[in-house]
C-alpha cells in the first residue's frame, strides 16, 4: 500500500524538495527572465553578495521573447487562394511551398515585416504592426516568372531569350541513380524544344543562366545543343536545397494568381488592450483556481495548485523555446489543457475527501483516493483528446483554414500528454511524506 512510497529518511525528502523548487525557480526564470534577474540582483543587494547577480546577469538564461500572433502583437493578416493558369490542375503541397519560399524571399528582399505559412490549400501572410499593407499586397500580387537567359559577350552578364518558363510542362525533382546525386528535370512543350535546341546550339561553350522571379538561381554549362525538349541538371547540392529550387520553379512556371479571400487587421493599440485583458482574465482565473482549492481541500488543495501553477510554467516554457505563436487559440489550448488537469486533481482529491469522511487514515485515505480516481482521471484524459480530435476533423472537414485550431489542438494533446504522466504522480509523491506530520491534520477537517 502506502508504505511502499515513504521516504525512510525525511531528510531526503527535504533535500528533493529544495532541489524541485530550484527546478521550478529556473524553469519560472526561463519564461520571465528579466524578472527573476530583478529579484535575483535585489537578493543579492540584501545580502551584500556582489557576485550572484552579476553573474545571473551576465548570462543569457534565454532571454527570448514570446512569439505574439498578430492579434495580440497588432497587424494584418490576409489569407489567399492561388489559381493556376491552367485552372483544371490542383494545386499540389509541393507548388505551395514553392510558393511560400518565393513571397518570404520577396518580403526578405523589400525588408518587410510579414510572415508566410500555409494552411490548407491556402496561403498566409501576417504582416507585423507598422507595415504599409497594400504595399505587401502589390509584392503578393507580382507575377511568378521563370525565364532563361543567355551569357552576353565577354560574359559576366546575362540577357533574356524567347526561352520562358510559359514553356516548361514539368519540373521534376530527381536522383541520379549512378551516384546518387539529385537532379532537376525539365520537360518542354514542343515550341519550347524547339527553342531550346536553337538557343544551346547558338551559345554552344557558353553559360544558360537560370532566373527565378528575376532572381538568377542556376547558371548552366551548355556543352552541346540540347534536343528533344528534356534537360537533366546535375546538382552538387544539398537534397533540401535543389528540392527547393525544384518547387519555386515548378510553381513560376505555373503561372499562378492569388485571390485574397480575407483580411483581418487589429491595431497596436487594440492588440495591446486585449493583451493585458488576457493576462488579467488568466490571472484572476488562477486565482479563482488558488482559493476553491484551498478553502474546499486545505493542504492538499494548496500543493494541487502549485503543481497547476508549475504545469502552467512549463506549457509557457515549451510555448517560448518551440515554434508557437501565442494567439487567442493557442491561449484557448491553454486554458483547456489547465481545466483538464484541474478536473483531474478534484477528482482525486474528491475520492480522498471521501475517504476520510469514512473515518480512515491519512495514508490510507490518499492510497484509496488515487487508486479509486485512476479510472475517472483516465477517463477525463480520453474525453479531452476525443474533443481534440473531433474539433481538428470538423475544421479540415468544413472550413478553408485551420490555422485558428492548429496551434488549439496541438498544445491541447501536448498538455494531456503532460497532465497524464506529469500532475497525478508528482502529486502523490509531494503529499504522502506529510503522513503523520502536524500538517496532515489539517486535512482532518474534511470529516
Amino acid at each position: 500500500m502506502f508504505d511502499k512510497f515513504k521516504i525512510k529518511n525525511r531528510k531526503y525528502f527535504y533535500f528533493a524538495t529544495i532541489v524541485f523548487l530550484l527546478l521550478v525557480l529556473f524553469a519560472e526564470s526561463l519564461v520571465y527572465p528579466n524578472y527573476f534577474r530583478k529579484s535575483v540582483k535585489m537578493l543579492g543587494e540584501k545580502i551584500s553578495s556582489r557576485v550572484l547577480p552579476y553573474a545571473l546577469e551576465s548570462q543569457d538564461l534565454l532571454n527570448k521573447p514570446f512569439k505574439l500572433g498578430w492579434e495580440l502583437a497588432g497587424g494584418t493578416k490576409l489569407i489567399y487562394q492561388i489559381a493556376l493558369k491552367d485552372s483544371e490542375q490542383e494545386v499540389s503541397a509541393e507548388a505551395l511551398i514553392g510558393a511560400k519560399l518565393i513571397l518570404e524571399q520577396r518580403f526578405e528582399i523589400y525588408q518587410k515585416n510579414a510572415q508566410v505559412s500555409i494552411d490548407k490549400k491556402n496561403i498566409v501572410v501576417e504582416i507585423g504592426a507598422g507595415e504599409d499593407v497594400e504595399t505587401i499586397i502589390e509584392i503578393v500580387n507580382q507575377k511568378f516568372s521563370v525565364d532563361f537567359r543567355e551569357e552576353g559577350e565577354g560574359g559576366g552578364y546575362f540577357q533574356p531569350t524567347d526561352l520562358t518558363g510559359d514553356y516548361l510542362d514539368s519540373v521534376i525533382f530527381a536522383i541520379d541513380q549512378s551516384d546518387q546525386k539529385p537532379l532537376i528535370v525539365l520537360g518542354f512543350n514542343e515550341e519550347g524544344a524547339k527553342i531550346l535546341e536553337a538557343l544551346t546550339k547558338k551559345n554552344e561553350g557558353k553559360r544558360l543562366g537560370i532566373y527565378v522571379d528575376e532572381i538568377p538561381v542556376l547558371p548552366l554549362q551548355i556543352k552541346e545543343a540540347i534536343s528533344g525538349g528534356d534537360v537533366q541538371i546535375k546538382m552538387d547540392a544539398s537534397l533540401d536545397l535543389v528540392k527547393n529550387l525544384t518547387r519555386i520553379m515548378s510553381i513560376s512556371s505555373m503561372s499562378p494568381s492569388f485571390k485574397m479571400i480575407s483580411q483581418k487587421s487589429r491595431t497596436a493599440e487594440e492588440a495591446q488592450v486585449l493583451l493585458n485583458n488576457t493576462i488579467k482574465a488568466s490571472l484572476f482565473a488562477l486565482l479563482a483556481i488558488f482559493w476553491s482549492a484551498v478553502i474546499l481541500y486545505k493542504l492538499s488543495g494548496f500543493v494541487s495548485f502549485v503543481l497547476v501553477l508549475i504545469y502552467s510554467l512549463l506549457l509557457l516554457l515549451v510555448c517560448k523555446t518551440t515554434s508557437f505563436v501565442i494567439d487567442s487559440s493557442l491561449i484557448a489550448g491553454l486554458w483547456f489543457s489547465i481545466l483538464i488537469a484541474v478536473i483531474s486533481l478534484v477528482l482525486t482529491l474528491k475520492r480522498i475527501k471521501q475517504e476520510l469522511r469514512k473515518g480512515k487514515s491519512f495514508s490510507i485515505a490518499f492510497e484509496e483516493g488515487f487508486e479509486t480516481a485512476k479510472p475517472m482521471v483516465k477517463k477525463v484524459h480520453f474525453i479531452g483528446l476525443f474533443l481534440l480530435i473531433l474539433i481538428w476533423g470538423v475544421a479540415v472537414a468544413f472550413f478553408t483554414e485551420t490555422g485558428f485550431v492548429k496551434d488549439f489542438v496541438s498544445i491541447g494533446l501536448l498538455g494531456i500528454l503532460m497532465s497524464w504522466l506529469f500532475i497525478g504522480p508528482l502529486l502523490k509523491r509531494l503529499l504522502f511524506p506529510f503522513e503523520d506530520t502536524r500538517l496532515s491534520k489539517i486535512n482532518y477537517l474534511w470529516q
